[in-house]
């Protein structure tokens, strides 16, 4: 734990360092993840709903420990790279998803696998 604070612990500007966490900020970072995760297998809310719902909560827990980081340090968190590759990975899923190409890739898969579990994992 000491090796973890000493790490986090920096001097240079801009770079936001997290305050010593109370008690109750594990099991309260414990319980966000764990309704988020119930929301999704549950399907209350969407999965993107559920996440971003958890990722502002998560945020403004830390500004209620007293040393949450400011807006302009949650946009340096994002990847934009990252966003473009998942958004460009969706739009082709969903346009071979219309055009049925994994239900014909899943019925090559279960015929070359001879109905064998094993090799229709090793297959996949």
């Amino acid at each position: 734990m000491q090796l973890t604070r000493a790490l986090a612990a920096t001097s240079d500007p801009g770079v936001w360092t997290p305050a010593e966490m109370p008690e109750w900020a594990v099991p309260a970072a414990f319980g966000i993840l764990t309704i988020v995760y119930a929301l999704i297998v549950f399907e209350v809310v969407h999965r993107a709903l559920a996440a971003a719902v958890g990722g502002i909560v998560a945020v403004i827990t830390l500004h209620i420990i007293g040393n949450g980081p400011d807006l302009g340090t949650v946009v340096t968190w994002i990847d934009e790279e990252t966003i473009g590759l998942l958004i460009g990975m969706m739009v082709i899923v969903d346009i071979l998803g219309k055009t049925g190409v994994f239900e014909w890739a899943a019925v090559q898969a279960y015929a070359l696998s001879g109905g064998s579990i094993w090799r229709l994992s090793i297959i996949l």
